[in-house]
């Protein structure tokens, strides 16, 4: 663990992969750095770092749980995009289907993968230059910047990733191969029939996300729930949710879907 006492970064060591992987988890106590986060939700991330579970073992069970989803989400990606014959084999024969190529198994494989990476969409996943690649070039008048996924990824700690990652496929799930997600500099924005649902920001130790929901209309709301109908914000709606842990994941998820499911009704009117 590395602190200044404000900042505090744990890392688990024991991972063979490049130093900066390593990084586990990241919290601090500057309000600066947590804006309307309560006292409270603070302190239950730092109670990860205590003496009681860190004794316990809590800590390293849930490090090495965090990382074993990385590497087996890394593994599969590779298996999807390049499928080994005995896996072809496999699924022709669970299929029930002896007429299956090995050709269409495997270009299934990549839809299928790409699918709940990207929400199937073409028009909105990113396949062009990143906004490193452009670096000091000018844009054109009337031409917008591109950004990807892997930027807003970029140097967050394991626990948030993985946290995002299923996040996203549960987003995702809600309506297959009709969500659609859109990255733009802070945000990246799920889509359904080109409307808005939500839209989340990825922080260093939570994700911040934003719904099309009233504040006022939910019911008993979460503690780490709250009103931003009057403060400035990156997306969309009045209802911001701040998820720092999958314990909170299913409580966020309905109010997700909740918005989902408001926009999806508006679609039909």
């Amino acid at each position: 663990m590395l602190t200044n006492g404000v900042r505090y970064q744990v890392y688990r060591s024991s991972e063979k992969v490049p130093a900066p992987d390593k990084l586990l988890f990241e919290c601090s106590l500057d309000p600066k750095d947590n804006p309307g986060v309560p006292i409270e939700e603070i302190a239950r991330m730092l109670s990860r770092l205590s003496k009681e579970a860190i004794a316990e073992g809590k800590l390293d069970s849930w490090g090495r749980a965090i990382f074993t989803d990385m590497k087996i989400r890394k593994s599969l990606e590779q298996i999807f995009m390049d499928p080994p014959r005995a896996l072809l084999n496999l699924v022709r024969t669970v299929s029930g289907d002896p007429s299956l190529q090995p050709k269409e198994i495997r270009e299934s494989f990549v839809r299928i993968w790409q699918g709940t990476q990207e929400g199937q969409n073409a028009e909105l996943a990113f396949k062009t230059q990143t906004v490193q690649e452009l670096g000091k070039a000018k844009v054109g008048k009337g031409v917008k910047p591109q950004y990807s996924f892997e930027q807003h990824i970029q140097g967050k700690p394991q626990a948030t990733v993985e946290l995002f990652h299923r996040l996203d496929g549960a987003i995702l799930a809600f309506a297959p191969g009709g969500i659609q997600k859109q990255p733009r500099k802070h945000v990246i924005n799920y889509l359904h029939n080109g409307k808005i649902f939500c839209g989340l920001h990825i922080l260093k130790s939570s994700l911040r996300i934003w719904v099309k929901l009233r504040y006022e209309d939910l019911a008993s709301p979460p503690d780490f729930v709250r009103d931003v109908s009057k403060i400035g914000h990156w997306g969309v709606g009045e209802t911001e949710i701040d998820l720092s842990d999958e314990g909170q994941l299913q409580a966020a998820l309905q109010l997700i879907r909740d918005s989902f499911e408001k926009r999806l009704a508006a679609n039909v009117l």
